[in-house]
């Protein structure tokens, strides 16, 4: 199985929050994560996108995931990291709003 690098997602309703200015801690919206993959995820990186085709504008690396309010979904907590702003993926594996980078 192939290690998981990081997640984008796209986020238009604009759902994140800063949580500590100081240390620039965000929390990103709920969003629905099969169980399997959450343990893969610490430690990796989140980039948020308006579209697929739209570089990310915010993202980090992912210190903790926590349940989300609606059943099934969670929520991450990550440090903002100026090297995921602007970054694109290309347009495949894009699947709800989802995709996963792997390592090679």
């Amino acid at each position: 199985m192939k290690k998981i690098k990081g997640i984008h997602f796209i986020e238009k309703a604009d759902e994140y929050r800063c949580i500590d200015r100081d240390n620039d801690i965000w929390e990103s919206g709920e969003w629905e994560i099969s169980q399997n993959q959450i343990e893969h995820l610490i430690g990796g990186y989140i980039l948020l996108h308006r579209n697929e085709d739209d570089p990310s504008y915010l993202g980090g690396r992912i210190s903790d995931i926590r349940s989300g309010t609606k059943k099934g979904r969670v929520v991450f907590q990550f440090a903002f990291d100026y090297r995921c702003i602007g970054r694109n993926t290309d347009s495949s594996g894009w699947m709800n709003e989802k995709k996963y980078d792997y390592y090679e």
